[in-house]
């Protein structure tokens, strides 16, 4: 096995799509890249003009919507497969060749039903890396811990405060009941009616928006929030870097926090919930809630809002904190336990 690799990554679901997973994989495929080792995305995700210049730049081959006979080209050419968050659709009976697979777990698998049944016979065959100890406590196999990164490049290292923090609350997500948006605006509410400043920008979209700016007329918060949509991260960053708090109360157990990490980079302290990996995303530089604790979510966000010096205290370490989710010390991370399954495999066949 020499220095660099040829690797390929399986990923459903990637930018200009946007989320988490799609967040995470485009950074370690460019830290790999950028490191000198040969990489191919082969994706589900359709593209849009000029989606892929940048990787293409980079030297990273983007494949979308790719058949059978060249996705198993594909496969053959790598010295080590990476699934970014398993998906039998996108994988299909590749997951159940032989080769230098790695399986990287995302989030949770389904306890019954035959896809979930499919993902579980893969997991025995693969090696298994999960982000956090919440989604290793779900898995039938042994697994190793690698936590994501976010996007180091567009979110500032430093968790220095900016000169123009004129803001208080921010929300950044989908507009879904798992999301708890609708804990934020009542946990507004809640500061208005104590006469605390509650001003709360929402960025994100999705199905719930009309019943959240319902909710939001019938406590009357209206004059209290901003509605931005879905905004590209370069401007998310901007607006974090302009907020004291940001809430993030998922009523489900999340298997990490990418938006946190990210909301600490920017100097933005974060409050998120304990079921799940958040926590363990934010460490000792947040605020963990129980998970649907609207009284709990309230009473953490009053207090930092009341209290400058305890934001201070606990942006102390965000930086070293950090630090370990940058995009090249996780895809070094992840480099390690490639070779190491392809070194256990042997020559390829």
């Amino acid at each position: 096995l020499g220095d660099l690799m040829r690797i390929l990554i399986l990923v459903e679901v990637y930018p200009p799509s946007r989320g988490g997973i799609e967040t995470v994989t485009q950074a370690v495929a460019r830290a790999w890249a950028a490191a000198g080792h040969q990489v191919e995305v082969v994706t589900r995700t359709p593209a849009q003009p000029a989606a892929d210049a940048e990787d293409t730049a980079l030297g990273i081959r983007v494949r979308r919507g790719a058949g059978l006979r060249q996705r198993l080209a594909s496969w053959w050419w790598a010295d080590a497969v990476l699934h970014s968050h398993l998906s039998l659709a996108n994988a299909g009976l590749l997951a159940l060749l032989p080769g230098r697979t790695l399986v990287w777990i995302h989030t949770y698998i389904p306890k019954s039903g035959i896809q979930a049944r499919l993902k579980r016979l893969i997991l025995h065959m693969h090696r298994t890396i999960c982000i956090s100890d919440a989604v290793a406590e779900g898995l039938p196999v042994l697994a190793q811990r690698r936590p994501p990164c976010y996007r180091a490049d567009l979110f500032p290292g430093s968790a220095a405060a900016p000169t123009a923090r004129d803001r208080n609350l921010v929300f950044v997500g989908r507009l879904v009941s798992d999301k708890g948006c609708d804990l934020v605006i009542e946990t507004v509410a809640a500061l208005a009616a104590r006469g605390l400043p509650a001003d709360l920008t929402i960025i994100g979209g999705g199905p719930e928006e009309p019943a959240l700016r319902a909710q939001a007329e019938r406590l009357g918060v209206v004059d209290r929030i901003t509605w931005l949509g879905a905004q590209p991260p370069e401007h998310v960053a901007a607006e974090l870097a302009r907020h004291h708090v940001l809430v993030t109360p998922s009523r489900w157990a999340e298997p990490f926090g990418v938006v946190p990490l990210e909301a600490l980079a920017c100097g933005c302290v974060p409050v998120v919930t304990s079921g799940g990996g958040m926590a363990t995303a934010v460490g000792s530089c947040g605020i963990a809630v129980p998970n649907g604790d609207g009284a709990a979510l309230t009473a953490a966000v009053a207090g930092l809002l009341a209290d400058p010096g305890r934001r201070a205290a606990l942006l102390r370490g965000a930086q070293s904190h950090c630090a370990r989710f940058r995009p090249e010390v996780v895809a070094a991370e992840l480099l390690e336990v490639l070779i190491g399954r392809v070194r256990e495999a042997g020559p390829a066949s």
